[in-house]
């Protein structure tokens, strides 16, 4: 029988770019994807989630790595085509384990075929497909408006003589989302890989779906000096999060209540400019529960304090029966281990997997991996600056399967896309499933509690003590199913309580399995998982 979307452990996000060479080009493909997928379901040393999630496979240029779409049903021959999707949803479903693909809504590829059309002439079938506009009377664009790629969000065409709009790239001019035809071709779409069995979708970029032309001009951010033209130095009030996105992305919602079983995750940033973050990530979380969910970032949005982890989780613990969808990161994410520590990490990680609704893995961060330094010969991200992030490579590099240096970490047999990075001899997947005490090893356990005890997929989230700077602590109890979660955000031994007996039946400390009272002593930075006794 089909595991629900209620009772799926996590969410693996596979980056097919970096998970496994084939043949040869150095690229991964989903070739890869299938040799591998039993690392991911299917066998004892299994990591054992429930759902992979592909980054864009679609036909592409390439030039934001597939993010910018030229043919939404297609596969890119980069990553071996159709047939080879077929085989790798074939092979996936008879493991019980779900596919889930990216959907980029809000733009295509400048080489898509609507979008040629759209370029041929003002009258032109397809020419409202996209965002065009006159420009002012002295030639300049309609408005102030900034492209997260850095510079103005509207380009010129001289054919046309008018300017076409990309919240991104050039080559990724925006779809214009209030033609109800736009919106139909985006629901086929979704309706076309439903129907050939895909199983959700991670929907990209969702804020600015809806934009508010009348109000003109974005207002300058006065915390940003006077002359400075990049993406922070306005407030994006008008050119995001409009008034018709909530009825659009619950149109999306509808199209997946068509079928049975299907899911949806949007990619949506909270701007604290425009009121309570948890407002804004509770707007969209609402549009459908159960059906689809926002992905809640604030893990590596937050400052490494135990009271502000808490309270950002307190309020993320209120959806405990609407399937939220957690995150540690993600391919524009520095990743975790970097950003915070090994030790802390590890501990996140614990937490991340205690909490309610569905976590979402980054490939690699269940073994630790870090940020890559990417030699200027490597660099392949044409999209960094724009919105002040540095070049995205370096959280993208690929799977270390085993430590030989000379097969590329066992990615692939020839000069890799990019670089494999350091560490090679322990932060490994060969070497961390036969090490007890490795970040595999505990992801490993937590997914198997996950599946094993329904409290900590869908079961009630509370506290049991006030907030402390120094430990986040929460109990998640389903019936007579009862466990608690502390996590020491300190690099020291602090001793505390919980409200009753228990067993702690996994530690980022240790390996064992151990019996507690109600008092205990957590060491540095460690996070345990304390099943109660009745």
């Amino acid at each position: 029988m089909t595991k629900s979307w209620r009772d799926v452990n996590a969410i693996y996000q596979i980056y097919p770019r970096s998970f496994k060479d084939t043949n040869g080009d150095g690229v991964g493909d989903l070739r890869g994807i299938i040799e591998k997928i039993d690392y991911l379901k299917g066998e004892d040393k299994s990591l054992g989630v429930d759902v992979i999630w592909l980054s864009p496979i679609f036909s592409s240029p390439q030039i934001d790595c597939g993010y910018d779409i030229s043919d939404y049903r297609s596969i890119d021959p980069l990553f071996g085509g159709m047939a080879m999707f077929d085989e790798l949803l074939l092979q996936a479903h008879k493991r019980d384990l779900k596919v889930m693909l990216d959907l980029v809504p809000n733009h295509s590829s400048d080489q898509h075929a609507w979008f040629k059309e759209s370029l041929s002439s003002r009258d032109n079938s397809k020419r409202d497909y996209y965002i065009w506009r006159d420009a002012k009377s002295d030639g300049t664009p309609p408005n102030n408006w900034l492209s997260m790629s850095g510079g103005s969000a509207w380009q010129w065409h001289d054919k046309t003589g008018q300017y076409y709009l990309h919240s991104f790239l050039p080559s990724q001019p925006d779809l214009n989302w209030d033609n109800p035809e736009v919106r139909q071709e985006i629901f086929e779409i979704m309706r076309f890989w439903f129907e050939k069995g895909v199983d959700g979708f991670r929907v990209d970029a969702i804020w600015p779906l809806s934009k508010n032309f009348a109000a003109g001009d974005n207002p300058r951010n006065p915390e940003y000096y006077a002359g400075d033209e990049d993406y922070g130095s306005y407030i994006h009030q008008n050119s995001k999060g409009g008034p018709k996105l909530c009825e659009y992305l619950r149109m999306m919602s509808d199209v997946a209540l068509e079928y049975k079983n299907k899911f949806l995750v949007y990619e949506f940033y909270p701007d604290d400019r425009f009121g309570s973050r948890f407002d804004q990530y509770s707007a969209i979380q609402k549009i459908a529960p159960g059906v689809s969910s926002t992905f809640y970032f604030e893990a590596f949005q937050t400052e490494w304090w135990a009271r502000k982890f808490q309270e950002k989780f307190n309020a993320f613990g209120t959806w405990y029966d609407q399937l939220p969808v957690a995150s540690l990161g993600n391919h524009d994410q520095t990743r975790i281990a970097s950003k915070f520590g090994m030790a802390q990490a590890k501990a996140l990680a614990l937490m991340q997997l205690s909490l309610p609704g569905i976590p979402a893995i980054y490939y690699g961060d269940e073994l630790g991996m870090l940020d890559v330094d990417i030699p200027q010969n490597y660099k392949h991200d044409n999209f960094a600056g724009g919105a002040g992030m540095d070049a995205r490579d370096k959280y993208r590099t690929p799977m270390r399967w085993n430590s030989d240096i000379l097969n590329n970490a066992g990615f692939s047999n020839s000069n890799p896309w990019l670089p494999i990075g350091d560490n090679l001899d322990w932060l490994n997947v060969e070497s961390e499933q036969n090490t007890d005490h490795s970040f595999f090893n505990l992801y490993k356990k937590m997914l198997t509690l996950r599946s094993e005890y329904v409290a900590l997929r869908y079961g009630e989230y509370s506290t049991w003590q006030d907030i402390s700077d120094d430990i986040m602590t929460f109990k998640r109890n389903y019936n007579d199913e009862i466990f608690y979660i502390l996590i020491n955000f300190t690099d020291r031994q602090i001793n505390t309580n919980i409200p009753s007996r228990g067993r702690v039946v996994a530690s980022t400390n240790t390996t064992d399995e151990y019996d507690i009272e109600n008092s205990l002593m957590l060491n540095a930075f460690e996070a345990i998982l304390v099943k109660a006794y009745q």
